[in-house]
């Protein structure tokens, strides 16, 4: 008889033990519950005013983007106006890069196939004053995040914006883009069918100079250019 109420003891001991670790449990899942609810609500409220800093960094570049373009109806030199043309690309470049970033709720990563088409878009219609008829041909498959991807459209704004100026001649011209991602290493291809150039001639230009440093600084990346008889440049890159 003894040893039976010594057993039911120790049953009653544990079923208690149980029952408080249970409350135990219970009352932690509860506070690890609200903690996870608070976390989840501050980066909510991050990403609500990290989408609104964007948001204002578009508008305030499209705003520039219009004064440019007011200027340059003002202007009648063709040197001066080719000139706002080509800032008004580059700032165009990144503002396009901050506009996927709102229309697509990603505030960190850009789809570079969308990106670029547009950009290439936006670049043949800034020189709609000249009867250009160029084909693009376009093999893209790359995700870059806002800063990589920002330094990315620069230099094809560059290339392209080069190669619109001095490729073609009779204004008839195809240009190949290609941006390849395989896990953290990228390259960037492209290419014109046009007449080339001298490298030595044209590196002291402010293109030639932003695309060099974008490259080699920005991205720590490696550039090759072929301009024999046709212009073609190379980059490779990684990422962390």
């Amino acid at each position: 008889m003894k040893s039976f109420f010594i057993f039911t003891g120790f049953i009653y001991y544990f079923i208690s033990k149980i029952d408080k670790d249970a409350i135990e449990l219970k009352h932690l899942n509860e506070s690890l519950k609200e903690k996870v609810e608070i976390e989840t609500a501050q980066r909510i409220e991050k990403e609500i005013l990290l989408q609104e800093v964007h948001h204002r960094v578009k508008n305030n570049l499209h705003i520039i983007l219009s004064m440019i373009q007011l200027q340059q109806n003002e202007d009648n030199p063709r040197e001066q106006s080719n000139l706002l043309i080509d800032l008004e690309n580059r700032i165009n470049a990144i503002a396009k890069s901050y506009e996927m970033l709102v229309n697509n709720n990603d505030l960190q990563n850009i789809v570079m196939k969308a990106y670029l088409e547009e950009l290439l878009e936006d670049i043949h219609s800034s020189f709609s004053y000249t009867d250009y008829d160029v084909e693009f041909l376009t093999d893209i498959d790359a995700t870059l995040p806002l800063k990589e991807a920002v330094y990315i459209g620069l230099i094809t704004n560059e290339i392209i914006t080069n190669s619109y100026k001095y490729a073609f001649p009779n204004n008839k011209g195809k240009l190949y883009i290609s941006l390849i991602q395989t896990k953290n290493s990228y390259l960037l291809i492209i290419e014109d069918d046009g007449i080339g150039f001298t490298p030595k001639k044209n590196i002291s230009s402010l293109g030639q100079k932003l695309i060099h440093t974008l490259v080699t600084e920005q991205l720590n990346g490696v550039l090759e250019l072929n301009s024999k008889n046709q212009t073609k440049y190379s980059i490779q890159f990684t990422l962390p």
